[in-house]
Formats: C-alpha cells, sequence, structure tokens
C-alpha cells in the first residue's frame, strides 16, 4: 500500500492487514472499542467501556479483571472482529487513519511544543472524549510554534476523532 492508497483506502481489512507488524496493542483494542462506540452497540455501560479503555492502556484495576474476566481476546483478533461494525460507510477507515495517521512520514513532536497548557488540554481531550476541544488544541499548539500542517490540519478536522487520536497520543507521548 502507497500513501496516497492509506488515505483512500475504504477497506478497512486491507488497511489493518498493512498495519500488521506497524501497530501496537494499544492502538488495536483503541479501533476496537471506538468501532463499538461509533456503532452505538449497547455494551453493558461506561463502567464496562472504561475498564476496556484502562485496559488498552495497560493499567486495569483488579476490579476491570473480575468485571470482564480474564479471557481477552488477542488485540489483533479484536480489530478485525470490530470490522463492520460501523456500517459499510467506511466510517472504519476513517478511524483506522485518526488513530494510526500517516504511516508513511511518522511525525516527531517538538518539545518546545509543549507547554503547560498544551499537555493539560491534551490530557482532558483523551480522558474526557472531548474530541470537539481538537480545534483549541491547534491553537494552542500554533500558540507554542508548531508550524506542522499535518498537526494542525488533523486537529482542525472534523473527524471522525476517538481515543488514540494520533496527535493526541503524539502530544502525551504514547504509542
Amino acid at each position: 500500500m502507497t500513501d496516497a492508497e492509506w488515505f483512500i483506502c475504504k477497506d478497512p481489512k486491507r488497511m489493518l492487514e498493512f498495519l500488521r507488524g506497524k501497530s501496537t496493542d494499544r492502538k488495536l483494542r483503541l479501533f476496537s472499542i471506538a468501532c463499538v462506540i461509533a456503532a452505538d452497540i449497547r455494551y453493558p455501560g461506561k463502567k464496562y467501556l472504561d475498564a476496556f479503555d484502562r485496559h488498552a492502556d495497560g493499567i486495569e484495576t483488579e476490579e476491570d479483571k473480575w468485571l470482564l474476566g480474564n479471557d481477552w481476546t488477542p488485540a489483533w483478533e479484536s480489530a478485525y472482529l470490530s470490522i463492520g461494525y460501523t456500517g459499510n460507510n467506511g466510517l472504519d477507515s476513517r478511524i483506522l487513519r485518526d488513530i494510526f495517521g500517516n504511516t508513511f512520514i511518522p511525525l516527531n513532536i517538538d518539545y518546545t511544543w509543549l507547554t503547560f497548557i498544551v499537555q493539560s488540554l491534551a490530557t482532558a481531550i483523551y480522558n474526557d472524549r472531548a474530541f470537539d476541544r481538537l480545534p483549541i488544541l491547534a491553537d494552542v499548539l500554533q500558540k507554542a510554534g508548531c508550524d506542522n500542517d499535518a498537526i494542525l490540519t488533523h486537529c482542525r478536522s472534523d473527524g471522525p476523532h476517538v481515543r488514540g487520536c494520533w496527535v493526541v497520543d503524539l502530544v502525551l507521548g504514547k504509542s
């Protein structure tokens, strides 16, 4: 797959196959969770969703383990099983692009941009799933000196944006 194909591809299976060996379990699990949320599948509740999120981030509690059991589906399998939850409208492909960004041109963040305000806002966006604040993050990053078009454009785009968004992860140092 080329970078041009990545940005127009509507086949999430092909995209996931391309990501094999280039992804973390966390990103794959967050993709699965985002598909469930986007599809508005009736999951047992926020308590379960939060437990799945903590598991994806590797910080699950003993209560989470008890609540969800120890039979976790492997991340890769979970991602494949989530394809199609959102229907056949290309949403799962757009979610993949939000989480993984441009895998052909990995971006690094200039640490001078990581002001207290930038990091606080990114943390709040991540924790609260407040992706409507991404344009504000773009403004704050730009004020801190960020002139990277890919980062600023992504933050100001319509999305979809989900937990694991490549820009928020970049700011927070998550992979």
